[in-house]
């Protein structure tokens, strides 16, 4: 078992398109009505014995671009990183991720869960910091099915896409959450003395909506014929999650490592919310969903729970970053001068304690390499240029993009555009994000790699046995979508 450190113990947990309100302890949006509640006693205890933090932002309004501005301690598009096909490049090997600061730093380094950073090889987990991987590489995996999920950008559910123990493809797996908090608790438990950093970023609750019949079935009871949403297949999934987390923290306690944990639990980006009876995982009454760079893609939930640091209950108001999670645990750590490239962050554990009264960011941006959709924050302002009508899909039609500014300090919900009655205020936003732009880099998916991707796309579309695969929907036995059946296995099987 891992001893007690002088130095913390760190765990960060990710969680997939997890909501703003989704969570017990956050708000909710009052038109949403019950399906907008979710029981979540053991993350809502993290915050109630930690810092609750109501503006907590990602760099990116998708999985894999925030993931690489987390994990890199940059905005993602200081190095290229804008989008999916990005994620087909390597990452570049000048920037040292925070897995390999923390091992130079004396960390034992374990990664559980997704990575969708990058598929390119060499820069997988065990590339790029990692002493431990168990999990996926691509953006989304089957809960149950240990070979089904995203083997590349643009092939969403594939047979040929495995989870990983080290580099060994693994046979079979329990529910992956559950799966996932095992191994989890297995690297926690190895005998040895260096404090551990654990990142466990769980594929809950992003599709497909899978949730053990146990979980579910309170919610397809209540209602007629014993049907169920996608919103109630969400809500079990992140009850089950919140067992797990609470499980991680009993660990903990027994062996008595759980004052000198540091815990962040976080979400990847905002919930496909699309509205009152058209939710999937809920915003909290924010504007916009997954895919928008409203509130509602980017704010997302940010507890910090460290008994022996920090103090129980609090609530920090101001805005923090992903970016800062790298800084903070390198300070954590007692590395806080160990040479990496210039971080974007800050060390969140003096403004937590209430020891610094400054913004810790006193501007943030956020954009695509093309100037289609953008936003930048200073203070209380944010200029962000979307589509009107935050409910269409990003690559729906007809739509229309528009230039907004809001003061969040008085309005949150992006209710009210004040573009017109503060023209000054938009143009020096607008100066501000034309600056950060101009020293941003080329996009990593280069048109060779591009090219590249395509013909392989070309390529598997040849493979009906790989590509005419499909998600199931709810529970083992009570699936209530199949598309196509599965291919089956052989006898020999």
């Amino acid at each position: 078992m891992a001893a007690e450190p002088s130095r913390p113990n760190i765990i960060l947990i990710v969680a997939d398109d997890l909501g703003w309100g989704d969570l017990g302890c956050y708000p909710k949006g009052e038109a949403w009505g019950e399906e907008a509640h979710i029981s979540t006693p053991h993350m809502d205890a993290l915050a109630a014995t930690g810092v609750k933090c109501t503006q907590g932002y990602t760099t990116g309004m998708v999985c894999a671009p925030s993931r690489a501005g987390l994990i890199s301690g940059q905005y993602e598009q200081r190095f290229g990183y804008y989008g999916f096909e990005d994620s087909l490049a390597p990452i570049p090997n000048d920037l040292k991720l925070l897995p390999e600061a923390l091992r130079e730093a004396g960390y034992r380094t374990g990664m559980i869960g997704k990575w969708h950073v990058s598929s390119a090889p060499g820069s997988w987990p065990l590339d790029r910091g990692f002493d431990r991987f168990f999990g996926f590489i691509g953006g989304q995996h089957d809960f149950y099915e240990a070979n089904i999920g995203e083997t590349m950008h643009g092939v969403g559910c594939s047979s040929d896409a495995p989870i990983y123990d080290q580099e060994t493809p693994v046979a079979e797996t329990k529910y992956l959450t559950e799966e996932f908090t095992d191994r989890a608790i297995e690297f926690m438990a190895q005998e040895e003395e260096k404090p551990f950093f654990l990142y466990i970023p769980y594929n809950t609750p992003h599709p497909p909506l899978q949730a053990p019949w146990e979980y579910l079935e309170k919610h397809a009871s209540a209602r007629p014929g014993g049907k169920f949403t996608n919103r109630d297949i969400a809500r079990a999934m992140i009850e089950n999650l919140d067992d797990n987390v609470g499980r991680l923290c009993a660990w903990l306690e027994e062996k008595g490592l759980r004052e000198n944990t540091l815990i962040v639990l976080t979400s990847d980006n905002g919930g496909s919310d699309g509205g009152p009876g058209r939710m999937t995982q809920h915003n909290g009454g924010l504007k916009g969903r997954k895919g928008t760079y409203y509130e509602g893609g980017i704010r997302v939930p940010c507890i910090v729970n460290w008994p022996k640091r920090l103090p129980a209950g609090e609530i920090y108001t101001k805005p923090v970053s992903q970016l800062d999670f790298y800084p903070t645990f390198l300070a954590a750590a007692g590395a806080a001068d160990l040479k990496t490239q210039p971080l974007d962050g800050v060390n969140l554990i003096p403004y937590l304690k209430g020891e610094t009264k400054a913004l810790p960011h006193p501007r943030m941006y956020w954009c695509l390499e093309h100037p289609g959709t953008w936003a930048v924050r200073e203070g209380d302002w944010k200029l962000v240029r979307e589509i009107t009508d935050p409910n269409v899909l990003r690559d729906s039609e007809p739509r229309t993009v528009e230039l907004q500014l809001y003061d969040l300090g008085s309005d949150a919900h992006e209710e009210h555009n004040l573009i017109e009655s503060k023209p000054e205020v938009a143009q020096h936003l607008r100066q501000l994000f034309d600056d950060f732009r101009s020293g941003l880099k080329p996009a990593l998916g280069t048109p060779e790699i591009v090219a590249e991707w395509k013909a392989t796309l070309a390529e598997r579309q040849r493979k009906p046995e790989l590509m005419n695969v499909e998600f199931e929907t709810g529970s083992p036995g009570h699936w209530r979508v199949r598309k196509e059946k599965r291919p089956a296995k052989p006898a020999s099987e």
